[in-house]
């Protein structure tokens, strides 16, 4: 099932004793025992891995709903089911929050970076070195209209990206890159040869001379 598989490794089968006598010389090792092949049943019944993949295509598909908790499923469209994902429920950047502006940077933070790059340059100046630096924007920065209502950004919120972008401004000879029009023109471009794509693969097979 692709991407919406497990991935744990499946409870091991458990090792038989040597002697039924061995097995049942105690009962905290009856229970052991038990406990090791219900495991083992639990992560081995038939069709277990069908069965969980096609629930959990569901869920994602059917009912835009992920199975995890991290990833947040967007708009679905003809040609693509966008799917976000959330730092903050994984304990792995700020996620949502950074795009609707609930958690900014402050001028402290800010200041931090600009010394940073600052720093950077001249180091590479120093030794020869020619450095580009390109700041990644998130997805979620990129294609907004995607993500469900509830966690698309309002007219005038600003995200860190958009603080970080307003220092840069005022940066002279750090050599940054901004890339975030042109990731969206390609995001555009994208969608509107997918529906052409689309449009044309439907005209294909209903014509007559292709049966």
């Amino acid at each position: 099932m692709g991407k919406l598989d497990e991935r744990r490794a499946l409870a091991a089968k458990p090792r038989s004793c040597p002697t039924w006598r061995e097995c049942l010389s105690s009962t905290s090792s009856v229970a052991a025992l038990a406990q090791a092949w219900d495991k083992y049943y639990t992560d081995h019944f038939g069709l277990r891995k069908l069965l969980i993949g096609t629930y959990r295509l569901a869920l994602f598909h059917v009912l835009r709903t992920s199975p995890n908790p991290a990833v947040v499923v967007g708009r679905i469209k003809r040609w693509a089911t966008v799917a976000f994902y959330d730092g903050t429920i994984a304990n792995d950047g700020i996620g949502f929050e950074s795009l609707l502006g609930k958690k900014p940077y402050t001028d402290q933070e800010l200041a931090l970076i600009a010394g940073n790059l600052t720093r950077w340059t001249e180091l590479a100046q120093r030794n020869g070195v020619k450095l580009l630096i390109l700041p990644i924007p998130d997805k979620q920065s990129i294609y907004p209209e995607n993500l469900p209502r509830r966690l698309q950004p309002t007219a005038g919120s600003r995200s860190r990206l958009d603080q970080f972008w307003t220092m840069a401004e005022k940066l002279k000879g750090v050599p940054l890159i901004d890339i975030r029009s042109a990731c969206a023109r390609r995001s555009r471009r994208s969608k509107s040869t997918m529906r052409q794509t689309t449009t044309g693969t439907n005209r294909e097979r209903s014509s007559p001379t292709n049966f």
